[in-house]
């Protein structure tokens, strides 16, 4: 495994070949049609990235806190916010941690692009939807978004597109990825190949991440219990039901009145 730097300037390198006008005109609809009024209450992205999601709310009025472990992608967050107003707030921090830190009001927390399978174990997962119920306000809501497992793993090893970008001194740079599946256990490997062309060269490395496999069924269930009492579940984000085949899950979960 590859340091978790290394591995923050590689997903920082990726990050910037997204285009982020179209996804963002893909997925902010859906989000947007979810919340009140800028005035009832903030929201909170959770492994916020490099801040695109927050920056396009906070346009749009909404109070934004933006958390994400990775040191490169606060950064460039804070880059991406200058001269937005309301301005988010981005703050380095485990996305576990995210209770201690946002207080008051709390319509929406965002935990997309994946991020959920990150963390260390189904227990962390189940413990951080415990505490995103007791942060929402009464019939707050999160959407969550994360691949499908149990239609990846039909395939032993699973390619997702390949991705072409510039480095820090434009030359090219080539992304490869894909999941190599743990046949004894619900953990996948994210495997990141990185080409970059110096000169008439080209140099290559890989960047791996360790990823759970959250079962959809398994998610809605402990959503349930954590506390929401409506879980809807969607393909993508033009709100398509989600069906077994379905490479994408993006949850809607809105937490019971008190």
């Amino acid at each position: 495994m590859i340091g978790l730097a290394v591995f923050d300037e590689v997903a920082l390198a990726y990050d910037q070949t997204i285009d982020w006008r179209t996804r963002l005109g893909r997925e902010l609809p859906f989000i947007t049609e979810r919340l009140a009024t800028p005035d009832s209450g903030s929201v909170i992205d959770i492994a916020c990235g490099s801040g695109h999601h927050a920056v396009a709310l906070a346009r749009r009025g909404y109070r934004v806190i933006g958390i994400d472990s990775s040191l490169a992608m606060i950064r460039a967050a804070h880059v991406l916010a200058q001269s937005v107003v309301p301005t988010p707030q981005f703050i380095l921090a485990d996305m576990r941690d995210a209770t201690l830190i946002a207080q008051g009001d709390i319509q929406m927390v965002l935990c997309i692009g994946n991020s959920l399978s990150l963390l260390p174990s189904l227990t962390d997962v189940e413990q951080l939807l415990y505490t995103l119920a007791d942060m929402l306000s009464p019939h707050g809501r999160t959407v969550l978004q994360l691949l499908n497992f149990d239609v990846l793993r039909a395939s032993p090893l699973s390619p997702l597109p390949m991705r072409v970008g510039a480095g820090r001194s434009g030359t090219p740079v080539v992304f490869a990825r894909f999941f190599d599946h743990l046949p004894s256990e619900p953990v996948s490997t994210l495997v990141f190949l990185v080409a970059q062309r110096t000169g008439d060269h080209w140099q290559s490395s890989t960047v791996t991440q360790r990823v759970l496999n959250i079962s959809p069924l398994w998610l809605v269930e402990t959503l349930h219990d954590a506390g929401f009492g409506t879980v809807s579940c969607f393909a993508d984000y033009s709100a398509r039901p989600f069906i077994e085949s379905s490479r994408t899950l993006v949850v809607d979960a809105v937490v019971d009145a008190e």
